[in-house]
């Protein structure tokens, strides 16, 4: 009898969802294998130099570091220097593709979603960004020196795991109503 229930448990549990990317509200536009985004030339010249005029009250800086509270860092540094697990869509509305990630994994409860880092993510010197590299990003991004704009980011993330370099897992407080 114990044997069927376990069975039974097993056959009609809800699996866990992975895929290159996650939606909140409808499917991913883009397959797994895409190389670009629609609206990207990939023909555009590279190269020269590029000039960003502060929209900001602040026009001076005095760090490179845009997580933490003290001083001012550039406009439009963090989003310019830093990679992330995922990345916007510009034709898509709450869609995220991997970045530093090549595949998302997220549990039947919506409780908790695991990264597999990407073989080729390197940091600018050739090292491999590994799950513990990611994780150290989160304990940093919610320990008491940042900023609180990038702290209340991560307020429902309950923490993060990781055990080797491909999986890195993080678990939130509670279920998000809009996901999927």
């Amino acid at each position: 009898m114990r044997f069927l229930w376990v069975w039974s448990l097993m056959v009609c549990a809800v699996p866990a969802w992975a895929a290159h990317g996650y939606a909140l509200w409808d499917d991913l536009k883009y397959g797994p294998d895409f190389k670009a985004f629609d609206y990207v030339d990939t023909a555009a010249p590279k190269g020269g130099e590029l000039r960003l005029v502060s929209n900001l009250r602040v026009s001076t800086f005095d760090k490179y570091n845009p997580f933490t509270i003290k001083g001012s860092a550039p406009a439009y540094l963090d989003s310019l220097l830093f990679d992330t697990l995922l990345t916007g869509s510009m034709d898509e509305t709450a869609s995220g593709y991997g970045l530093l990630a090549e595949d998302v994994t997220v549990a039947p409860d919506r409780l908790s979603v695991t990264f597999r880092l990407r073989p080729e993510a390197r940091f600018h010197n050739g090292m491999p960004v590994e799950a513990a590299d990611v994780k150290h990003s989160y304990d940093t991004l919610i320990g008491p020196y940042t900023a609180p704009g990038y702290k209340t980011l991560l307020q429902e993330v309950d923490g993060a795991t990781c055990s080797t370099r491909a999986p890195s897992a993080f678990a939130s407080r509670r279920r998000t109503a809009s996901c999927r």
